[in-house]
């Protein structure tokens, strides 16, 4: 517990360089809030060329369009203000997603199967997880999807990560059983891997998932 609370605080009072402007520095409120404002983008094709446009790679569903970020919310200090996201229905009209009629042709309890994860979980008795993002896939053809496999590059990323892993956590009970002395506390790490699919979207979408709870029942009680 001491060694978490120690790692926390200096987590929070750490400053790093931000990815998108360099000269600036992101760092934990004492509400361990982000001390700069995210914002919630929302893909949305339409007839206008962008700085933010996505690559179309369906051009036959996409003729005269392409896809696009569009602003439509902003998180800060704990607070999100957001409109409703527009989405693509069946007929290609753009309609808010309270107004997007189901596609479903029976109940849940008929028709809902079991979907494969994107994400290995292993689990830490002391609650401490690295979370890594590596790409398994290659990028899809549409938006937080993957295409196929990456050979077996990906996969062996995977098992160097999970093997790096074990070691860590064997030396540290290695560490602890030394012979003559009071067994030191140690922690066991755990971690959740998410395949990143080369796509930065999925990527937010998912640590997003992880950080605000929206996760599946194995990974909620973390």
């Amino acid at each position: 517990w001491r060694r978490r609370t120690v790692l926390n605080e200096f987590l929070r009072n750490t400053e790093v360089s931000r990815v998108d402007k360099p000269r600036e520095f992101f760092q934990f409120t004492e509400n361990f809030h982000g001390n700069a404002p995210l914002e919630v983008l929302n893909v949305q094709r339409t007839p206008v060329s962008s700085s933010l446009a996505l690559p179309v790679l369906n051009s036959a569903a996409s003729e005269n369009s392409q896809l696009n970020y569009v602003q439509i919310g902003r998180y800060f200090n704990g607070e999100l203000s957001m409109k409703t996201p527009i989405a693509e229905g069946p007929d290609r009209r753009l309609v808010s997603l309270d107004e997007l009629p189901s596609s479903c042709t029976a109940s849940c309890a008929a028709s809902c199967t079991h979907q494969d994860t994107d994400y290995i979980f292993v689990e830490s008795p002391d609650k401490l997880y690295i979370v890594a993002a590596l790409n398994v896939h290659t990028t899809g053809n549409k938006p937080l999807e993957c295409g196929p496999l990456r050979g077996d590059q990906g996969i062996q990323e995977v098992e160097a990560f999970l093997w790096s892993l074990s070691r860590v956590n064997e030396e540290a009970r290695k560490a602890r059983r030394v012979p003559g002395e009071t067994p030191t506390p140690t922690v066991q790490a755990g971690a959740v891997i998410f395949d990143a699919c080369a796509n930065k979207e999925k990527v937010v979408r998912d640590v997003t998932n992880l950080l605000t709870g929206r996760v599946q029942q194995t990974i909620r009680k973390m």
